[in-house]
């Protein structure tokens, strides 16, 4: 698995993220390094930094592109039987990245709100965009004829509602 410092397209996209989630299957213990490396790969295909000392502009369509395979490799997974360790490990990394990048995003919010003191300004940021899609993408699984797709979803529903923390 190599995440290089290049722009990433959708073909790299889709030769990175199945990296990761083959990795991710094998053991639990790399289940942080790899949520860098995704959150690495999500910066590289969202932000776009065209000035250096401004806040760098969103690229939704890498965004987008990012979104969609993560649900490609998700959807592969959410069939699997019940108390299968590989598709238990793919739960456990999507919400253990969720939570990671939710704190990231957290992090830098705090570390801006101490430069500009601009209490009243709820931002969008790509994390809480990308729990919304996820989110989204879960809950229409909700409604599979199969059981074990409902099954996955309401575990990755759950997990991720545990690790969202306060919401106003």
């Amino acid at each position: 698995m190599v995440v290089k410092k290049k722009a990433l397209t959708p073909v790299n996209l889709s030769i990175n993220i199945p990296a990761i989630f083959q990795e991710i299957q094998k053991t639990t213990a790399h289940h942080r390094k790899y949520s860098i490396a995704l959150r690495k790969i999500q910066e590289q295909v969202a932000l776009d930094p065209s000035v250096p000392n401004s806040p760098p502009t969103i690229n939704i369509d890498g965004e987008t592109a990012f979104n969609k395979e993560i649900a490609r490799n998700l959807n592969k997974v959410l069939a699997i039987k019940k108390k299968e360790p590989c598709a238990d490990r793919v739960v456990n990394f999507l919400s253990t990245f969720t939570q990671f990048t939710l704190e990231r995003d957290a992090k830098k919010k705090e570390d801006d709100d101490e430069e500009m003191d601009d209490e009243n300004s709820e931002q969008e940021t790509i994390s809480s965009r990308f729990v919304e899609f996820l989110m989204r993408h879960l809950l229409k699984g909700l409604g599979a004829n199969d059981k074990m797709v409902r099954l996955r979803c309401c575990q990755l529903i759950a997990l991720n509602v545990i690790s969202l923390g306060e919401i106003e």
